[in-house]
């Protein structure tokens, strides 16, 4: 390309911008290339977040499983121990009092439960419906009121 005096300035102007222009695109390809690897990251983080709250959910339910053999239904294991201690076996420490309690209440709880349901048919009492008087003139309760 020849350049004149008078068209030099035009030339070099043209030439300032085609470099500029070739620096945006180049700038352009690499915000889109570290925009694609920061996706693909993202994804991953997003796929082990989820594998994660999975784990999380399965580990609760083992630890809701493990508490309850601990320390709730009958038999379970803090009620059995606290029973050598009632026994007069002697202990350093004792299990913390609030677990304890809720320990035996609730095995007193499910044998109580267990009792009920073991009991024959005919020691059940019937309750009447309503409208009926109770078979009973112990009951106390009338439907009068």
């Amino acid at each position: 390309m020849l350049v004149s005096p008078t068209t030099l300035l035009v030339a070099l102007r043209t030439i300032t911008n085609l470099w500029r222009y070739e620096q945006q695109s180049r700038n352009a390809q690499q915000i889109a290339d570290r925009a694609s690897r920061l996706y693909d990251k993202l994804r991953l983080f997003v796929e082990d977040m989820a594998a994660l709250g999975q784990n999380l959910d399965k580990s609760q339910v083992s630890y809701r499983q493990a508490m309850n053999k601990l320390a709730s239904g009958r038999g379970n294991l803090i009620a059995q121990v606290e029973g050598f201690r009632s026994l007069g076996v002697e202990v350093k420490r004792t299990i913390s009092t609030n677990v304890a309690e809720q320990a035996l209440l609730s095995a007193e709880a499910n044998d109580e439960t267990g009792r009920l349901s073991q009991q024959p048919e005919a020691m059940q009492t019937d309750i009447p419906t309503s409208g009926e008087q109770p078979a009973s003139a112990d009951v106390g309760i009338s439907n009068k009121l």
